[in-house]
């Protein structure tokens, strides 16, 4: 039975997570997590998102994310 849909938050904050199947890693490499973290900047220009705390980790990775208004 697939999950029910997210709800949107008022406010537009979301706690965004990441994890490697498996729980293996994602980044294996300190070039990994500058690529991840390129990639983050780049997508959040692009979608007009503010980022106001990350914590990348070897398998896994949390942002809280703020996404404009719909």
């Amino acid at each position: 039975m697939p999950r029910k849909r997210r709800q949107e938050s008022p406010a537009g904050f979301y706690h965004w997570i990441c994890r490697g199947m498996n729980k293996k890693d994602i980044f294996h490499h300190p070039k990994d997590y500058l690529f991840f973290k390129d990639l983050l900047l780049e997508y959040k220009t692009l979608n007009g998102i503010s980022i106001y705390h990350y914590c990348l980790m070897t398998n896994h990775a949390h942002l809280l994310i703020q996404s404009p208004a719909l």
